[in-house]
C-alpha cells in the first residue's frame, strides 16, 4: 500500500479466488460514490472440509445480517479510496502485529472520518483456507481476543454494527455456554438436562438464519453438527473475549 500509486487501493488475501466480474462489480461501486466496497463468500468452501465450510457459513450469515451499508472493511476482497486509507495511517500496525481484525478497525476509523463503506454482494470470491481442529480453534481464540481489545479502544456503537458483537451473537453465545456446562453438570443434577435442551432451542431461533442456509445448501442433516460446532466452539471465543477485554481495558487505563 505504501507503494502504491493509483487513487484506489486493492486489497485480496492469498487463500482467496475471485470470481469473474468480482473486482468490476466492486470498483462499480466505487465509482458509483462508494469510499470503500468489500465483497463477500461465495460457497465453495463447503468442498473442502467441514470446518471450513462451517466458517465459511457463519461469515456469510454474519456479513449478510449487516447489510450494504456498513462501518466496516475486509481485506479477503475489499477496495478503498488511497486518500482515505493514508490520511488515516493505514492498518493499526501498532496494535496488530499479525493478521487479525486489522481491516475491520481501520473500517471503524474510515467510518468515524466520514467515509461511507459498501458490500457488494455479487462480488463473489472463493475462500480456499483449510481449516481442520486446532487452526480453527487458534484462530477463533486470537480473533476474539483482538475483536475484544479493539472495542474496548472504540466505541460501544461501533462493536454493534458487526453482528460477532451484536445483542444475537452474545444470546448465542450465552445460549452456547449454557448448553456446554449444562451437559458437564448433568451428571449431577437431571434438571441439567431440560436446561440444555431449552438453551439450544434459543440458539436454534438466534442463528436460524444460518440454519436455513446450511440446509438450503448442505441437506437437513447438517444441521444439527452445524449447530453443534458452534455450541463447541463459543468457550474458545468467549475465553478469548475476555482476555481481549482485560487487556484492552489494561491499554485504555494507560
Amino acid at each position: 500500500a505504501e507503494k502504491a500509486t493509483n487513487e484506489l487501493l486493492v486489497f485480496v488475501d492469498a487463500d482467496v479466488i475471485l470470481q469473474e466480474g468480482a473486482l468490476a462489480k466492486l470498483l462499480q461501486a466505487i465509482e458509483q460514490g462508494a469510499d470503500a466496497a468489500v465483497g463477500y463468500y461465495d460457497k465453495s468452501a463447503n468442498e473442502i472440509s467441514w470446518l471450513s465450510g462451517f466458517k465459511n457459513t457463519l461469515i456469510r450469515a454474519k456479513h449478510r445480517r449487516s447489510g450494504e451499508q456498513i462501518r466496516w472493511f475486509w481485506t479477503a476482497l475489499g477496495a478503498v479510496r488511497a486518500s482515505h486509507f493514508n490520511a488515516l495511517g493505514g492498518f493499526d500496525e501498532c496494535h496488530f502485529s499479525k493478521a487479525s481484525v486489522e481491516d475491520m478497525e481501520l473500517g471503524y476509523r474510515l467510518s468515524e472520518s466520514g467515509a461511507r463503506i459498501v458490500q457488494v454482494f455479487d462480488a463473489r470470491i472463493s475462500h480456499r483456507h483449510l481449516f481442520g481442529v486446532c487452526t480453527i480453534v487458534k484462530n477463533d481464540f486470537r480473533k476474539s481476543r483482538d475483536w475484544a481489545r479493539m472495542i474496548m479502544r472504540n466505541s460501544v456503537r461501533q462493536s454493534r454494527d458487526h453482528s460477532s458483537t451484536g445483542p444475537g451473537e452474545l444470546l448465542a453465545l450465552a445460549s452456547s455456554l449454557v448448553i456446554f456446562g449444562g451437559l458437564i453438570l448433568t451428571p449431577l443434577h437431571s434438571l441439567m438436562i431440560s436446561v440444555s435442551l431449552l438453551a439450544a432451542i434459543v440458539l436454534g431461533f438466534t442463528v436460524s438464519d444460518e440454519l436455513a442456509l446450511v440446509r438450503r445448501e448442505q441437506g437437513i442433516f447438517r444441521v444439527l453438527p452445524y449447530l453443534l460446532t458452534r455450541v463447541m466452539l463459543h468457550p474458545i471465543a468467549a475465553i478469548g473475549a475476555a482476555l481481549g477485554t482485560i487487556q484492552g481495558a489494561q491499554e485504555t487505563s494507560q
